[in-house]
């Protein structure tokens, strides 16, 4: 599967009045019109399909507080299904990973999680910030 037809999938499966699913570089950006700060960036590749969202810049974030998160952030990934958070050089990020040949349904389900994860860990970030 390719971008371009992950895309269309999208777009046919989800509510166009809640998602902005766009094709940027290669990379598909799914925006929930709710949390248009927070967008899911999907790319394909031979055998997997990545999805990933930033969550948190470490600019936002009192630099006392950041061994705390990292040690709640391990805790809370086991419990937390389909998805994992970590870091990236500019802050916390979700993702979650599934095989390029997993179904359509299994697709949407692992993005729809994904974003019910994401904002679930924003809520949990807040005692952070």
């Amino acid at each position: 599967m390719q971008n371009d037809m992950l895309k269309r999938f999208l777009e046919d499966d989800l509510d166009s009045e809640k998602y902005q699913v766009e094709l940027i570089d290669d990379v598909i950006k799914l925006t929930n019109k709710e949390l248009v700060e927070f967008p899911m960036f999907i790319d394909v590749s031979d055998d997997h399909i990545l999805i990933q969202a930033a969550l948190l810049p470490y600019s936002e974030i009192p630099e006392a507080n950041i061994s705390d998160i990292d040690d709640a952030v391990l805790r809370f990934n086991p419990i937390m299904p389909l998805s994992a958070v970590g870091k990236d050089k500019t802050g916390y990020v979700i993702y979650g990973e599934l095989s390029e040949r997993s179904g359509r349904d299994e697709m949407i389900q692992e993005i729809l999680t994904l974003e019910d994860n994401l904002v679930s860990v924003l809520e949990f970030f807040k005692e952070y910030v």
